[in-house]
């Protein structure tokens, strides 16, 4: 069981009895890398293989998927950062005074469209060679490489949108409410299973064509796109989680005492 180490006597009694189960299985996990490596990250990302991460340092970090890292461009230059995603092998990232940058595996930088036009983002993902964000009153957005953007269905339809994830092409979202729905290109939506079904959804994302979630009592779902969900871990082995990301198909995850996980999710 991955706890911290205040729990420490729970972890060598689990293993003892031999429970943990090969990498493979779906809902099965494994350390990678070394103990701590991960406590000061603030930002996670998926790209082209590998783990992007953001340190409290604002240094920006690559690490691959046995658990070795390496610094990429200058220290403290993400210092700033607030949102950050990963799209068409680059970094994109939105900083404090609202600016939209773009930063290539080398770690060079560039300022995208003018400056301070998302200062009232509060989320974004990438999908299908573009930036989606949602702003502070609920408007939808979707950008271009260069910046330019336009705005996805009626103002506000966003506004009690807590979670943000693609699956498939579509938005899915988990609401104040804890309703699941999924909104196209076009931002028109629909409502996913039953109302106030994911209320206590702590981290979502999406990985071989499901939406895989940890709830607050720390335990692995996964829910299809009809909104019908299934335990995959229901042992609270996530209670302890404070980041979730999909990297090709597996889950990483890394826990409050900086320790980062993989997960099988076939």
């Amino acid at each position: 069981m991955r706890t911290n180490v205040m729990r420490i006597v729970s972890v060598i009694f689990v293993i003892a009895l031999g429970t943990v189960a090969a990498i493979g299985q779906t809902g099965s996990w494994k350390q990678v890398g070394k103990s701590g490596e991960w406590i000061d990250t603030r930002f996670m990302a998926a790209l082209d293989g590998e783990i992007w991460t953001i340190e409290k340092s604002g240094s920006l970090y690559r690490t691959n998927k046995a658990g070795m890292w390496k610094q990429v461009g200058e220290s403290g230059a993400w210092a700033n950062t607030r949102l950050m995603t990963a799209m068409d092998a680059e970094i994109w990232t939105i900083e404090t005074d609202g600016n939209l940058y773009r930063t290539d595996k080398s770690g060079s930088w560039r300022l995208v469209g003018k400056a301070g036009e998302w200062a009232g983002t509060r989320s974004i993902v990438a999908m299908d060679s573009e930036i989606w964000s949602i702003e502070k009153n609920g408007d939808l957005y979707r950008s271009d490489k260069n910046g330019n953007y336009r705005k996805v269905g009626p103002s506000g339809n966003m506004a009690d949108a807590l979670a943000l994830v693609v699956l498939d092409g579509e938005l899915w979202t988990v609401e104040r409410n804890g309703s699941l729905y999924r909104t196209n290109k076009l931002g028109g939506w629909l409502r996913v299973g039953k109302p106030g079904e994911w209320a206590n959804t702590s981290f979502i994302c999406a990985a071989k064509g499901w939406l895989w979630s940890i709830e607050a009592d720390g335990n692995l779902y996964k829910t299809d796109k009809t909104g019908r969900w299934q335990v995959v871990n229901g042992n609270g082995e996530y209670r302890n989680t404070v980041a979730m990301i999909s990297l090709d198909g597996e889950l990483w995850t890394i826990e409050s005492d900086g320790n980062l996980y993989v997960t099988s999710a076939m």
